[in-house]
């Protein structure tokens, strides 16, 4: 009997079906050996040399390789690779790679394949569109081939989309997203407007009840540290927010992380049902033969607009820290965007511990009467003089954020007489329609003061910015002081007349 040998290729064997593996290997040692010698470019020597012993501290010639980074992956148009980024030691600041940056996890062509092929090729049936996207422009795709794949998907696609559905029983919602380009990142999200509005819906009653439940809840000498305690609590739930979510996507992934959070959302209700005992409010009737529209008659009150017009102005000043603060120390002073981001929590901790020294500030004034709305000019003042220091330069890189983080200080402090501020000027018995009305200045400000300053970002304004927020800053000041004029004993009367 002929003995038949059958010889299996080795692994290492290219054939038909390993033909996209061994590109994708190809491509991902290339990228690898990209990342070596873009380090061996920058130090000036290859791994295996040793560096100059005369070599400045801090510079590339001193500094020296450590080993490689954890396994990260990245997208390109011939598929997900895997490689390490090679690590340097005994720099002054940290290596920015070029090849492959940091947060980078996409290549650009891939980035900007997706939403065209959504765009222009799938969700208009252009199947050719959306196979020359995948395969190139040079793939070998003759327009006979192209047109019986098309034949089959179109008449595929006509009788999905003619479907009848009357044996389904479907709820839908109508969800549209917009793409946005603008940020730091290299990867870019889909905002979805809907629950965003669905989140600011669920948000608006919170400031008109949770105040309607102070002022009636807590004693005048003790609503100092009460609204201490509120603002204090908000600095740091703003200051978490980012951990708890981007902490347990990290863990598991986003949906989990909602998941989570929409636990905390059942719990703090439940708590609020097991405590409804104390929170309890007076509620105030209204006279059978009140003029209509009476409820309305507190807006025409002139120290509710300035009381909008302080929360507005002061509000846009966080909004340009928290928007662009890292943007501006990474152009102005060369910060890397991770240490510059942590600015951010910088100004917001700072923040909360001015709002808890607030509490006893406020307190020491009703005591002693000191008008709430002078420390609040004085604290918000405060804050734009630091603002203003900033824009100079003159602090250099760590200066500056001190200096921001200390703005966020100063403005913290006033918080408390700030809510103190705004109960002076409440008529009674509209405590939820006024501070509802004045604390959406908050909103406002957010919304607007990213388009206003986004400008002067846009033109390289960087420093303007920083100024133009102290200068916003300075007008709320004057704001506050108009909200104390006319809370006087004249204010007060046509406030109750309103009420």
């Amino acid at each position: 009997m002929r003995e038949h040998t059958v010889c299996t290729p080795k692994p290492s064997t290219v054939v038909w079906e390993n033909l996209d593996e061994f590109v994708r290997q190809q491509i991902q040692g290339v990228l690898q050996e990209l990342l070596d010698e873009e380090v061996s470019a920058f130090l000036g020597r290859l791994k295996s040399q040793r560096r100059a012993p005369d070599a400045a501290v801090g510079s590339a010639p001193a500094a020296y390789r450590n080993g490689y980074g954890k396994p990260r992956q990245v997208s390109t148009a011939g598929g997900t690779v895997t490689v390490r980024r090679p690590r340097i030691r005994g720099l002054a600041q940290r290596f920015e790679s070029r090849v492959l940056p940091l947060f980078a996890r996409r290549t650009r062509a891939v980035g900007e394949l997706l939403p065209a092929l959504s765009l222009h090729g799938l969700a208009q049936g252009d199947f050719e569109l959306a196979l020359r996207g995948l395969l190139g422009e040079g793939a070998p795709l003759s327009p006979s081939s192209i047109g019986r794949l098309k034949a089959v998907w179109q008449q595929e696609f006509d009788a999905w989309n003619q479907r009848s559905l009357a044996d389904l029983e479907v709820v839908y919602l109508w969800a549209d997203g917009i793409y946005v380009k603008a940020g730091l990142e290299k990867e870019k999200a889909a905002l979805l407007v809907v629950v965003a509005a669905l989140a600011g819906l669920g948000n608006a009653p919170f400031h008109p009840a949770d105040f309607t439940i102070l002022n009636q809840r807590v004693s005048a000498p003790r609503l100092g540290h009460a609204f201490s305690t509120h603002g204090l609590t908000g600095n740091l739930g703003w200051a978490l927010a980012p951990a708890f979510l981007v902490g347990i996507t990290a863990l598991a992934d986003w949906r989990v992380a909602y998941y989570c959070a929409a636990l905390l959302y059942a719990a703090v209700l439940a708590l609020l049902f097991w405590q409804r005992d104390k929170l309890r409010t007076e509620v105030v009737v209204r006279h059978p033969d009140a003029p209509k529209g009476a409820d309305l008659d507190y807006l025409k009150l002139p120290v509710v607009w300035w009381s909008f017009a302080f929360f507005l102005l002061s509000t846009m000043t966080l909004a340009v820290v928290q928007s662009f603060a890292p943007s501006i120390l990474k152009n102005l002073h060369g910060v890397s965007v991770e240490v510059a981001s942590l600015t951010i929590s910088a100004y917001m901790l700072c923040g909360a511990v001015g709002v808890l020294v607030g509490g006893f500030v406020a307190a020491y004034g009703h005591s002693h009467r000191l008008s709430s709305d002078r420390v609040v000019a004085l604290s918000m003042s405060g804050g734009a003089l630091l603002l203003l220091v900033c824009a100079t330069g003159w602090l250099g890189a760590v200066g500056t954020m001190v200096a921001l983080a200390a703005t966020g200080f100063a403005v913290g402090v006033g918080g408390p007489s700030r809510d103190m501020m705004i109960k002076k000027a409440t008529p009674k018995g509209a405590t939820g329609r006024v501070y509802g009305t004045v604390y959406s200045g908050l909103d406002v400000g957010f919304a607007i003061s990213p388009m206003v300053f986004g400008g002067f970002m846009d033109r390289g304004w960087y420093a303007l910015t920083l100024a133009g927020a102290a200068v916003v800053l300075f007008i709320s000041v004057y704001a506050a002081l108009g909200v104390g004029r006319r809370t006087g004993p004249q204010g007060s009367g046509a406030a109750q007349s309103a009420a």
